[in-house]
């Protein structure tokens, strides 16, 4: 390919500056304008030797390099001039050296008689080539500055198509103990497969069943029809949201009118399906009327220590009492109060979420967390129970988990105050991101304009920017996140907001603080009773950004 100059008069070209420099080099004791010439012929030839072992790959970048070779061609003749001039001088310098008598050391102070005048001359001529040389890359480094960011651009746009959080398919499955469990379908796609789970996940620890499974003394039938599932049938009728129930398989039974369970009070029942019928062994609850103060929630726990309304009840209230700064003891045996009514009846989300607050409040943070991950799971569509596991994460510097669970906060319900809030201080406080932070606030205030505090952050904000008022910004930071005011019913949302509150929040970039503490263990892993809230070193500086769609 031809850019205009053959190659190799460019590189006898950089032969002459090669040539030139070793004579001058040999010229012991030259004077400082031969120093100078010698300098910077290294240099310029030094340089194009990179520029010319470029490989264009733009149009642009070619015309670029054409014009480079250009410039070294027209520094051709006067190199070639000073050549003939040293040559002309002595015969015996350098390349050009014909004998090795020590009488030519003479004839090298000849060297004087080339007019400093003809040095002056070639170095203008190369520097202001060379100048010309750098005000060619210096604008194809602009250009190709520019063509990075373009194309950051498009690989940010990427980024942002995708979904915050990415769904799963999963297959449900109901198992002896009468718990559900999501398994990932790309787990269960093989009878063997979902068998494995079920040893190793489902039955784990030696849970109670784990030896029906290891005998491949189970049944498995579709919850909807009530089919027999097996290893012939699985793979046909495996599919994402597949709903399947799984038993026992007991060599006999003490009787078919009472439950194997010595402890059950309940009674069978005969439940029809698609494909026959089958008994089901049921407990019927009597429905209460609802407690209305302490003396019904005592009287009721004297007559049933373990009922679980009474204790939930009392557990709540015990809550209350502590939000409003009476802490002592009290904490640790609302919690008491709050285990019994969970393991009397584990269906109830509220309790398990009120479990989980007293066990924030008592900073065990491991046991918080999953007491709230099962509120979550029984109620999936409940702002408060994300608004609190957020508060959890961020007390122990997981504030990318927080940022998620405020996300998902907003999503089921925009118009609640406390998730724009604590957004405010994870940006504020986490991150320095202060622009992002006063968005924040002013949501927060649109829907609760009697929080003073917020509106103070926002003023000293203004401020700052406005004078300069560094003091009143520090004051003003505000440093814990609110909670959601405790009850025994929280508001649940069924469905998205309308269109016209739809919003986006951008994902996080990878930063510094998760690159130096990847080894980390995060809540999920390990127990965080220990956990140092002090410690800076927890501190993480995510760029949190929001967009409003």
């Amino acid at each position: 390919m031809s850019f205009g100059y053959a190659v190799g008069d460019v590189i006898a070209i950089l032969g002459l500056f090669e040539r030139i420099a070793i004579e001058l080099r040999n010229y012991k004791d030259a004077p400082m304008h031969f120093q100078r010439l010698c300098a910077e012929l290294d240099l310029v030839r030094s340089t194009l030797k990179h520029v010319l072992i470029l490989e264009p790959e733009s149009p642009a970048e070619r015309q670029t390099l054409e014009k480079v070779r250009a410039i070294i061609m027209h520094c051709g003749q006067p190199l070639q001039s000073m050549a003939e001039k040293m040559r002309a001088k002595e015969s015996s310098l350098g390349h050009f050296k014909t004998t090795r008598s020590l009488s030519s050391i003479g004839t090298r102070l000849h060297w004087s008689m080339i007019a400093q005048s003809d040095v002056e001359e070639l170095r203008k001529t190369i520097m202001s080539q060379m100048a010309a040389i750098n005000i060619l890359l210096s604008v194809q480094q602009m250009y190709m500055l520019l063509d990075i960011t373009a194309q950051l651009k498009h690989i940010i746009r990427a980024i942002e198509a995708i979904p915050l959080h990415l769904t799963l398919d999963i297959v449900r499955l109901d198992d002896a103990h009468g718990e559900s469990w999501a398994l990932p379908l790309q787990a269960c796609t093989t009878w063997e497969s979902f068998t494995n789970m079920l040893q190793f996940v489902v039955y784990a620890n030696n849970r109670p069943g784990a030896d029906y499974i290891t005998h491949n003394l189970f049944d498995v039938s579709n919850a909807k029809t009530g089919k027999h599932i097996d290893e012939n049938t699985w793979e046909m009728s495996v599919k994402p949201g597949f709903h399947v129930e799984q038993a026992m398989v007991v060599k006999r039974a003490r009787s078919l009118e009472s439950c194997t369970d010595l402890d059950c009070p309940g009674t069978f029942t005969e439940q029809v399906l698609e494909h026959g019928n089958r008994k089901v062994w049921v407990r019927y609850l009597q429905p209460m009327e609802p407690i209305q103060n302490m003396d019904d929630a005592h009287r009721l726990l004297s007559e049933t220590p373990t009922h679980p309304m009474a204790n939930a009840f009392i557990g709540l209230a015990i809550l209350r009492t502590a939000e409003e700064g009476f802490l002592d003891n009290s904490v640790q045996n609302a919690r008491e109060h709050l285990e019994i009514a969970v393991k009397s009846d584990s269906s109830i989300a509220e309790n398990w979420y009120l479990l989980g607050r007293a066990c924030i409040k008592l900073q065990d943070y491991k046991r918080a967390h999953e007491r709230l991950q099962s509120a979550v799971y029984i109620e999936p569509h409940c702002p408060s129970f994300w608004i609190t596991t957020a508060i959890l994460y961020f007390r122990i510097d997981q504030y990318r988990d927080s940022f998620d669970y405020l996300a998902r906060a907003l999503r089921l319900n925009v118009h609640l105050f406390e998730p724009w809030y604590n957004l405010g201080v994870l940006y504020d406080l986490c991150t320095n991101q202060h622009d992002e932070a006063v968005k924040a606030f002013i949501e927060c205030l649109e829907r609760a304009p009697e929080l003073l505090n917020v509106q103070a952050r926002v003023d000293a904000q203004k401020a700052y920017i406005e004078d300069d008022d560094l003091k009143l910004f520090n004051d003003s930071l505000i440093e814990e996140m609110i909670e959601t005011p405790l009850s025994d019913q929280y508001y649940k949302v069924h469905t998205m907001p309308a269109s016209d509150d739809h919003f986006t929040l951008d994902s996080l970039r990878q930063d510094t603080w998760e690159d130096n503490n990847a080894d980390k263990d995060s809540l999920s892993d390990d127990d965080y009773s220990d956990w140092d809230e002090s410690s800076e070193d927890n501190m993480i500086a995510a760029d949190f950004s929001q967009r409003m769609a």
